[in-house]
């Protein structure tokens, strides 16, 4: 199967030299992704809430006060587990070569 550099996939996003799926750099991704999400939630949410003067709640500001210095946590996490994938020694690239058996007369 040849890979086409044109096209973008995310199975082939997460796959290693071999073309398996790589456990850290799927995870990593899915880590990043949802920190990333919680982090404009978390933000947006505070600053709306302190626009508006909406400070009549404390443990709602606390919650997502505690939300977002999380997800900055896990983000590291996922970025961790990125550059460890990164770092590690991965053979390189294998193409699909068809390899032709011929018989040798002697």
């Amino acid at each position: 199967m040849k890979v086409d550099i044109a096209k973008f996939s995310w199975a082939e996003m997460c796959n290693n030299s071999k073309g398996k799926t790589s456990a850290s750099l799927f995870c990593g991704l899915v880590i990043l992704l949802v920190c990333a999400l919680s982090f404009f939630l978390a933000a947006s949410t505070i600053g709306l809430m302190l626009l508006f003067k909406y400070e009549k709640n404390i443990d709602v500001i606390n919650f997502f006060s505690n939300l977002l210095m999380q997800s900055i946590g896990f983000s590291a996490v996922g970025a961790s587990l990125l550059g460890i994938h990164r770092l590690s020694k991965d053979k390189p690239v294998e193409e699909n070569k068809i390899e032709e058996h011929g018989t040798s007369q002697q």
